[in-house]
């Protein structure tokens, strides 16, 4: 027995080392792609602007520890704000400037983006018809370590309004060729006249509900705005898909401590899955929290056949299994075959080997037996 042990012991080691070896050849694969990813991830951090910026924080700053611009002011009132370049090394930097308003971005945070908005109808005089950068400072060079300012011209509107104004400023590296690299700085500027809180006394709208693809994948896009002239902070979501009728969770969505910015709408968007969407009535439900109220939708929608049908064909996201996957599943399942087999036959070769060993023992103790039997006899 112990004999069959350590032979079926010394396959099943000799399984493991296949199979480990296997892993390890697999697990090199992995392990010198996520090391080139790093590696290119680690290049790409070390790049560096050649340049800071740094806000010179006026008078009229109600909050002096804020990073941007959050100044108080009277109606049609002006005033210059300055921004300071400052060369981090010796290499020539050209940076062009840009004013933009704030947007809440798709993941539900306050962004400053280049590209142009659509503006919210609730935003009247946005940001970017109040401030205005200098023609002579819009681009700037700055090498050796030196400094440059750029100067925002605003220009308060005649009519005091309440709650805030956010937008900012896009300070951005263009390369060797003149042309923009993606290589910025943000600087944000919150305007206000009241000088009342600007992250209390948001509230939120759901504008609608339906189904889209975005970026390739089947969601369920709900358009809420922020229709008041307030930031609302730390704000918590939870929403879910349920079928009409049926309590039952299709999909869901999680998100904690985003930020929306002022007047502005944006998406709470649930993915639906790899499965396809079925023709039916559905319910959208969607629970936030935050500025100590919260806000509950549970908004219906259908979705038509031919509707569904067209967002399946159009969505680009699926669940993709490389090739090699099936070919290395196929060979292990191959090396598990042929180790089985080699030990069903070691185990057949044992128990015959154990049948005439046993078959032997019994003949040699007959024997002894019977000449045991004779000597008792002949004495």
């Amino acid at each position: 027995m112990s004999h069959f042990l350590i032979e079926i012991l010394g396959d099943i080691g000799l399984v493991k080392k296949l199979i480990i070896g296997i892993g390890l050849l697999l697990a090199g694969v992995f392990v010198i792609g996520s090391e080139c990813s790093q590696a290119d991830t680690a290049v790409d951090a070390m790049k560096q602007t050649g340049f800071t910026t740094e806000c010179i924080i006026p008078d009229n700053q109600l909050d002096k520890t804020m990073p941007g611009f959050y100044i108080s002011m009277k109606p049609n009132e002006k005033q210059i704000l300055r921004v300071e370049v400052i060369s981090e090394s010796k290499e020539k930097r050209t940076i062009d400037s840009v004013i933009v308003n704030a947007s809440t971005n798709p993941s539900t945070h306050i962004d400053y983006l280049e590209k142009a908005q659509i503006l919210d109808n609730s935003l009247k005089e946005p940001v970017t018809d109040m401030v205005k950068i200098t023609p002579e400072t819009k681009e700037v060079t700055v090498e050796n370590y030196n400094r440059k300012m750029v100067e925002l011209e605003v220009q308060a509107p005649k009519k005091a309004f309440t709650g805030v104004k956010l937008g900012g400023i896009i300070l951005k590296l263009k390369n060797e060729k003149g042309q923009n690299s993606t290589l910025m700085y943000r600087k944000s500027i919150m305007i206000t006249m009241d000088n009342e809180s600007f992250n209390h006394g948001a509230d939120l709208k759901l504008l609608s509900v339906k189904p889209e693809v975005e970026n390739g994948e089947k969601v369920i896009a709900a358009r809420i705005q922020n229709y008041k002239p307030k930031v609302l902070n730390g704000t918590s979501w939870e929403a879910w898909i349920t079928k009409k009728g049926n309590d039952k969770k299709i999909a869901t969505l999680t998100r904690e401590d985003t930020s929306i910015a002022p007047n502005t709408n944006f998406i709470i968007g649930t993915k639906w899955g790899i499965g396809d969407m079925q023709s039916g009535k559905y319910l959208y439900h969607i629970r936030a929290k935050g500025d100590n109220r919260s806000w509950k939708w549970d908004q219906e929608f259908t979705i038509g056949s031919a509707e569904a049908k067209k967002l399946n064909s159009t969505a680009t996201w699926h669940v993709y299994v490389p090739d090699w996957v099936l070919w290395v599943s196929i060979l292990l399942f191959v090396i598990y075959i042929c180790l089985m087999a080699i030990l069903l036959i070691r185990q057949n070769k044992w128990k015959k080997e154990l049948q005439e060993k046993i078959k032997r023992i019994k003949m040699k103790r007959k024997q002894q037996q019977k000449q045991q039997q004779k000597q008792q006899t002949s004495e």
